[in-house]
């Protein structure tokens, strides 16, 4: 997963969530992490979202992404 991120003073972080559950993050441009789905996700459709921080804690979310998990 990859996430642009921007802000007036700098971005600290962008944590990477799934459902609403973080599954990762990253620090430093360009944002990405990698994330491989337990067996334990269920089949069918999940949300992803980015959430970008400054460093005065400041947060912004971006835009939900849908995903299917399929077999």
């Amino acid at each position: 997963m990859t996430a642009s991120a921007q802000d007036d003073s700098a971005v600290s972080r962008v944590d990477f969530l799934m459902d609403g559950v973080k599954v990762g993050s990253d620090s430093s441009a360009p944002y990405s992490t990698s994330y491989r789905p337990s067996k334990s996700l269920p089949y069918g459709a999940h949300t992803l979202t980015a959430v970008a921080y400054d460093a005065a804690g400041l947060s912004a979310s971006s835009a939900p992404v849908s995903v299917t998990r399929v077999h």
